[in-house]
């Protein structure tokens, strides 16, 4: 009588092929519980949960009559013969299709097999997988492609899917076309069509051998319409700023890549941070005429208007002194319009060089759009491209009466007219640099306004002209000190 030794590893790696087995070929005949028989090694047949299960499972008998497990869902593959492939038959204790086992997957096994396996080690995807999809109007599916680095057996291979508009999906399982290097599902459009009564995005999980792929399918509405949104301006540390307008196309229903006008309308109001224009003279809307930038593949809508501030935000501005510009960089991203803004006002404010120049200088803001599909926009015939648009004409701000500065929390020397005869203009007390500087402020106002008609009084005779730093005009506005500084206000 021969004995039979075997490791502890070995004794765990027969008992694992056994129950696989066993598992594949539905227990094969053997009674729940009874001992079977290895190479002279006993071990106890596993007996499967008695749950009959509906959703979840780890083998095929822990699935409920009618169901299998595939990726650890108990699913259905067929009902009856028609859903299996030529040579093949519909195991209705299982719900899937089998191939005698001499030419099926598990050969050598009694009893029929799986036409098609869950696993497929040998291939697998050979780039990027597209999980996005915009549906047109018209379409019923799309297809979702796996790109393989092998072919398919002629089988094909076995695959499920779950949609959010439609749970019952996720019980069958499908098969696809064998023979290519190439996994194509086909996917129904559903509520993600934009004929349906209620379109909106539906996701679709994708379970494969290769891999599980969450899907988007999104209704492509066109691209005209209300949007709203923010702008999230660097400035404010990427702050959101609300903002709202139309988008007009030609044809009405293209998606903006396909467009071949488009048009941007914005609602002129104060309350509007992003109103055009303002003031009197405003029209109610104002409408431009994008461009389509290849480069950026995006289109591009500016505006460029006068913008009145209320009286006394600048001091002493007109109506035409503030201009502003903006400039949209418009995309689309499904039901959302993407890119980039660049706002610019120019008359606010001015600056004086290094040099004494005084010179106005622009204030600008830059940031990120991000808006989304409200309602429809007026028709292209219903609107026109806005014209003489009120037109700004910045300049330098003109000095602010010396009484503007009488509230200002500064202290400032009272200032005689030059054409006063009670004050006389006189430079013999202040002949050096370090007497003016010492002097208080009424006689150094008296010194630096000095001119040369009056008692021989010169502006520039405190030091010569080469000890100035940045030149005559420079050392002027030094001089003034305070009152300098409040001109410009």
């Amino acid at each position: 009588m021969h004995t039979c030794r075997i490791s502890v590893r070995s004794l765990q790696t027969l008992l694992s092929v056994t129950a696989a087995l066993l598992s594949a070929c539905g227990g094969c005949g053997e009674p729940e519980g009874e001992l079977a028989t290895l190479d002279g090694v006993q071990a106890e047949t596993p007996s499967p949960y008695l749950v009959a299960s509906t959703s979840g499972c780890a083998i095929d008998l822990d699935c409920a009559r009618g169901r299998f497990c595939f990726q650890n869902t108990c699913a259905i593959e067929c009902i009856e013969e028609s859903e299996c492939g030529a040579g093949e038959s519909c195991d209705i204790t299982r719900g899937r299709c089998v191939v005698p086992a001499a030419s099926g997957l598990l050969a050598g096994i009694d009893g029929p097999a799986p036409a098609t396996s869950e696993a497929l080690p040998n291939l697998a995807p050979s780039s990027e997988v597209e999980t996005i999809f915009f549906i047109e109007e018209g379409a019923q599916s799309v297809n979702f492609v796996v790109e393989l680095d092998g072919e398919l057996p002629a089988q094909g291979a076995s695959y499920r899917v779950v949609r959010s508009d439609d749970q019952t999906t996720g019980e069958r399982v499908l098969r696809s076309s064998g023979g290519t290097s190439s996994l194509v599902i086909p996917l129904d459009a559903g509520l993600a069509s934009p004929d349906s009564a209620t379109p909106s995005l539906v996701r679709v999980d994708v379970e494969t051998p290769f891999g599980s792929w969450l899907v988007a399918l999104h209704p492509a509405r066109p691209a005209a319409g209300t949007y709203g949104g923010v702008v999230d301006l660097k400035a404010f540390g990427g702050a959101g700023l609300p903002i709202e307008f139309q988008l007009i196309t030609e044809p009405a229903d293209a998606q903006l890549d396909d467009a071949t006008r488009v048009l941007m309308r914005v609602e002129v109001d104060d309350a509007n941070l992003f109103s055009p224009v303002r003031g009197e003279g405003a029209p109610d809307w104002v409408v431009v005429e994008a461009t389509k930038d290849d480069f950026t593949d995006s289109w591009v809508a500016s505006f460029e208007g006068r913008y009145q501030l209320e009286d006394g935000i600048i001091e002493s501005a007109g109506p035409d002194q503030i201009r502003r510009e903006m400039r949209f960089q418009l995309r689309q991203d499904g039901d959302r319009l993407v890119g980039e803004v660049r706002d610019r006002f120019e008359g606010l404010y001015e600056v004086v060089t290094r040099q004494g120049v005084i010179r106005l200088e622009d204030v600008i803001f830059e940031g990120a759009l991000d808006t989304e599909r409200l309602t429809s926009a007026p028709a292209l015939s219903e609107v026109s491209v806005t014209q003489n648009l009120p037109v700004a004409n910045p300049q330098l701000l003109p000095s602010p009466p010396i009484d503007a500065c009488e509230d200002a929390d500064l202290a400032v020397a009272p200032i005689a007219s030059p054409d006063d005869a009670a004050v006389t203009w006189t430079c013999d007390t202040l002949t050096t640099l370090a007497e003016f500087e010492s002097a208080d402020p009424a006689a150094r106002v008296v010194r630096a306004r000095g001119r040369p008609d009056r008692a021989g009084c010169r502006r520039d005779d405190l030091v010569p002209d080469q000890d100035l730093p940045g030149g005559r005009q420079h050392r002027r506005r030094e001089l003034l000190g305070v009152h300098g500084e409040v001109r410009r206000g």
